[in-house]
């Protein structure tokens, strides 16, 4: 997996500028969690995709992110039907993480 370098330095002004903005530890703390869990949501978006390919046969070539997304770099698909269900794979991982933390949510 490749992070481009931007992916970082976004990480790090997001949390500096809402702990200088809220001026407190807490403030820091809750931008360093939420730009994590932004970080690892992504990864976990485009490891859906790359799962997909590899059960259907595909060589994952890498995985890229970037600060507003990322891209599972694959050769093209044999088919429709493969494209489609690679397709869907990524949102199907955030939405059994939106399940998750929900679950989470509703016992707290």
């Amino acid at each position: 997996m490749y992070i481009s370098y931007t992916v970082s330095l976004l990480y790090f002004y997001w949390i500096i500028l809402v702990a200088f903005w809220e001026f407190n530890l807490q403030g820091f703390a809750l931008s360093l969690y939420i730009s994590t869990i932004f970080i690892v949501s992504v990864a976990l978006h485009e490891l859906g995709h790359a799962a997909a390919a590899t059960c259907l046969g595909y060589q994952v070539r890498g995985i890229v992110l970037y600060p507003i997304g990322g891209d599972t770099v694959i050769p093209v698909t044999k088919s429709l039907k493969h494209e489609i269900i690679v397709i869907f794979c990524g949102p199907l991982v955030n939405l059994v993480l939106a399940l998750f933390a929900s679950l989470l949510l509703t016992r707290a």
